[in-house]
């Protein structure tokens, strides 16, 4: 039963554009559960597999059985690994470089909800040109959603676009509804990043001595 695959066209779509910019080539998922399985045993090696201690072991255990087990609707986990192939250190690199941010599942439900905190790298987020969501609708769907915010992307400044699988006004509406959530997240985090400069150069200035030297 290979319903419920939308989560593994989300990590298509995302590892895609990816791609695109690294220049690595994106693995081809297969929308069947036994190969998947196949895919996912044969590349290992360039996968996160591992637990390796930051997670509980049943989050691992039931990221892998998502994807094993029928009809399944994967979970934050399982999309993660499906994406990690293309989401390599030295990738993530040239990522930043460009000044282009993919949130994990997790990330990307928080910031949903006008959360930063959880966010990796706070300090650089306010510099992100293009921000790839894997997105979880919370009604059992997954799909991608991008942030062009520079307009370097799509030729439109701040610009939200979808890329579903199975496109439907219910999707969309529920898209619209995080687009202002996220928007006030970052909102929040510059804000927060600014704060702690202001006060890092306080705290500089007050602890700075002047040795004058008597000639």
């Amino acid at each position: 039963d290979n319903r419920n695959l939308c989560g593994v066209h989300t990590a298509i779509n995302i590892s895609k554009i990816v791609c695109s910019i690294t220049g690595e080539n994106p693995i081809d998922w297969k929308l069947n559960r036994k190969q998947l399985v196949k895919q996912i045993s044969s590349n290992k090696d360039t996968m996160e597999l591992k637990n390796d201690g930051s997670v509980s072991h049943n989050l691992w255990t039931d990221a892998l059985s998502s994807i094993r087990n029928p009809g399944e609707f994967l979970t934050e986990k399982a999309v993660e690994i499906l994406m990690s192939p293309s989401l390599s250190e030295a990738a993530k690199l040239k990522l930043q470089r460009k000044n282009v941010f993919v949130p994990t599942p997790l990330e990307a439900f928080m910031l949903r909800h006008g959360e930063w905190e959880c966010v990796t790298a706070l300090s650089i987020r306010p510099t992100d040109k293009l921000v790839l969501f894997p997105f979880n609708t919370g009604k059992g769907h997954w799909m991608a959603l991008a942030w062009d915010r520079t307009g370097e992307w799509r030729s439109v400044r701040d610009h939200f676009w979808l890329m579903d699988s199975l496109p439907s006004k219910d999707h969309q509406s529920i898209a619209q509804a995080s687009v202002e959530h996220i928007r006030l997240a970052y909102a929040k985090l510059e804000k927060h990043n600014r704060k702690q400069t202001t006060q890092t150069t306080t705290t500089t200035t007050t602890t700075t001595t002047t040795t004058t030297t008597k000639g």
